[in-house]
């Protein structure tokens, strides 16, 4: 008789865990996952340059990335960096992590370095790095991203294949 160890087991709930996360969805999907990414960061732009008092990113970027292995599983992504005056980490890490809370994120600071977020399958990432040495400000790194590796089914492969980016060129001017 061939009997499953313990670490065949643990092997096999694992490959089922790792499946059953890239599992597909229903066509159009892609595109709702898109809108709830995008909708996220033209809120949480405005809060967070309030925050910091920071210069809005005016250079935000959004694509589809396919996860590793080229197998049609996807994650979509929108990025940026804001110009923010000197300060201290601990202090802009509490301030973002406020203005996220009030957003309705579940948030945490990472060694006064970032601060990640996550809200309704939907996740943030705040990079607060050294001060740079020309302006003495700081370029703050923001990111947001919808669920993690979808196998995205029918329909939004073209979606995904055809997405040349959304425009977020109205937020380079929120607070002013």
């Amino acid at each position: 008789m061939n009997r499953l160890g313990p670490g065949r087991l643990t092997l096999l709930v694992g490959v089922l865990l790792a499946t059953s996360a890239c599992a597909n969805e229903e066509a159009g999907q892609a595109a709702a996952d898109k809108e709830s990414v995008d909708a996220a960061t033209r809120q949480a732009v405005p809060a967070l340059a309030v925050a910091l008092a920071a210069e809005p990113p005016g250079n935000l970027h959004s694509m589809f990335y396919e996860c590793g292995g080229g197998y049609g599983v996807w994650t979509y992504q929108v990025g940026g960096q804001m110009l923010a005056p000197s300060g201290g980490r601990r202090k802009m890490s509490r301030a973002v992590g406020e203005a996220l809370r009030d957003l309705g994120w579940t948030t945490a600071v990472r060694d006064d370095l970032s601060v990640a977020g996550d809200r309704e399958g939907l996740t943030t990432l705040v990079q607060i790095p050294q001060l740079t040495v020309q302006t003495g400000a700081r370029v703050v790194d923001v990111r947001w991203g919808g669920p993690s590796c979808v196998n995205y089914a029918g329909d939004d492969e073209p979606f995904i294949e055809d997405y040349e980016g959304e425009d977020f060129s109205d937020l380079a001017s929120v607070g002013d």
